[in-house]
């Protein structure tokens, strides 16, 4: 096995699984080793597709991941990532699959990828659904060593109520930013415009001249603090910087405003799609919210408002709404502070289908 920043392994003689860490970790013989708490990324080599292609990888491809000690389960939603490198490359192609995952137990793990194949396939609860394509069936150990000094875990509800640190115990109390709502209507990201003009409102609904630059808080990026594409990203993460140094610990903000206040943040490949998701957009995302994490701050994701309650399904759970959900949960859920906020300002009422959209995100939901 070839070791470097992605680690290798032939499987079956015809498969190539690559497994990439977003921290330091190693490989032992024919296990992986990584801390407690630490973001673990496997990536598989599957078919050759495209955002764009004819049968939709995002919707009739599905990765699932089971993780196992003992007699823990947890399965693992997987999304399509292009070439694996689309922060970088800006790619819409390729044949990769990659799945998030942070062990929160300390011990011998082990992991099996299920990738299966069918129509509409990404939002079917039939684990046999469909027929087994490609890497289905690759497996592995995971060693999960003790967590960095300082590491308090994941947040959780606890028996009271409250916000605590799954290991610490400590309380979490929340205090940050609720503005701008549009804060990845970002310059940087890829794909991000004005889908369309903004009606003229009043306070703080009222849309800015263009997009985000947060050019005055470039001077608080860090040498060492991620970019992507040479020097993009400096003004959003040094207002981060910036953020976390005032002593907040949550930024709040939307993940979808189509038909809403700024119409300028979606995670879909246009402003009129529904089914199909820019990969590079998102793992550009996924930098931003790394840093997130480093900076101790909490996502406070805001999935839809009262002006676009209505824009999937006709205000239903179909098919959009289950893929929307399946993919933030996918790419996202993973991140040891994260608050799913279901709707702001909403008078859709919000009931067991939407919640069983989000299933698959336990045991990390907090919405």
């Amino acid at each position: 096995m070839k070791v470097r920043t992605d680690l290798y392994a032939s499987l079956c003689g015809l498969m190539i699984m690559s497994v990439l860490f977003s921290c330091t970790s190693s490989q032992n013989g024919n296990r992986l080793e990584v801390k407690k708490w630490e973001k673990l990324t496997l990536s598989f080599e599957g078919p050759q597709t495209s955002e764009e292609a004819f049968d939709n990888p995002f919707l009739n491809y599905r990765l699932l991941v089971t993780f196992s000690k003992d007699a823990r389960k947890i399965v693992v939603p997987g999304f399509y990532a292009a070439d694996g490198n689309a922060a970088e490359s800006s790619s819409a192609k390729g044949g990769i699959w990659e799945v998030r995952f942070r062990p929160d137990e300390e011990g011998e793990w082990a992991y099996v990828a299920s990738f299966r194949k069918g129509r509409e396939i990404a939002i079917s609860d039939d684990p046999m659904e469909g027929e087994s394509v490609a890497f289905d069936g690759a497996q592995g150990v995971i060693m999960v060593a003790g967590p960095v000094a300082g590491q308090e875990g994941r947040l959780v509800v606890g028996e009271d109520q409250y916000l605590h640190y799954h290991d610490s115990k400590r309380i979490f109390l929340k205090g940050g930013a609720g503005s701008p709502e549009n804060f990845l209507a970002f310059r940087d990201f890829d794909g991000t415009e004005r889908g369309e003009v903004p009606e003229k409102r009043d306070g703080e609904a009222t849309a800015k001249d263009g997009l985000h630059a947060y050019a005055p808080h470039v001077e608080d990026w860090k040498t060492g603090d991620p970019v992507w594409q040479g020097d993009k990203g400096k003004g959003m993460i040094g207002a981060l910087n910036y953020l976390a140094a005032k002593g907040m610990n949550v930024v709040y903000f939307l993940s979808l405003n189509i038909g809403g206040d700024g119409k300028d943040v979606w995670p879909y490949t246009a402003y009129t799609e529904r089914f199909r998701f820019d990969c590079s957009k998102l793992d550009q995302w996924e930098i931003i919210f790394d840093h997130m994490d480093q900076l101790g701050l909490m996502i406070h994701m805001v999935t839809q408002e009262t002006e676009n309650e209505k824009l999937l399904d006709d205000g239903d759970t179909g098919v959009q709404r289950k893929l929307y959900y399946r993919e933030l949960i996918a790419r996202f859920a993973h991140h040891l502070k994260v608050t799913w906020n279901l709707g702001g300002e909403m008078v859709q009422r919000i009931g067991r289908p939407m919640d069983k959209a989000m299933s698959n995100a336990r045991p990390w939901l907090l919405i």
